[in-house]
């Protein structure tokens, strides 16, 4: 890892440095003189993936949640006879209820949840 990588890295996390020094459990100077350029020990290196691992855990389970959060409001509006309601009380995948939305007319419904799987497999 090099001194621009541990850099990218912070910036990602949307960290400033103290942020990233204290995240990293490692004084303020020793981490500034590690986006300087000074040599980056394998444990550093460890540390920040680990973060940037986490961050993207983080945001792939908050996109899972506001998913979740949108089929059940779904659920609420929708008809109870409806294919698309009935695929959500199966809770079938988000591809077999956005195809039953799509069929029944719900467009919006179904592009939200196919927008939304695209995000979850990137």
């Amino acid at each position: 890892m090099e001194a621009s990588d541990l850099k990218e890295a912070r910036q990602t996390l949307g960290f400033n440095i103290k942020q990233m020094a204290e995240a990293l459990k490692t004084p303020y100077r020793t981490y500034q003189d590690l986006e300087r350029g000074a040599k980056i020990r394998g444990i550093y290196e460890i540390a920040v993936n680990l973060l940037l691992k986490s961050n993207e855990m983080t945001d792939q389970n908050k996109l899972f949640d506001d998913t979740e959060k949108i089929i059940k409001i779904a659920r609420e509006l929708l008809a109870d006879d409806s294919a698309t309601a009935e695929a959500i009380d199966r809770e079938d995948s988000w591809d077999d209820i956005a195809s039953y939305a799509n069929e029944e007319g719900h467009d919006e419904l179904a592009d939200a949840l196919k927008k939304a799987r695209e995000l979850w497999i990137a």
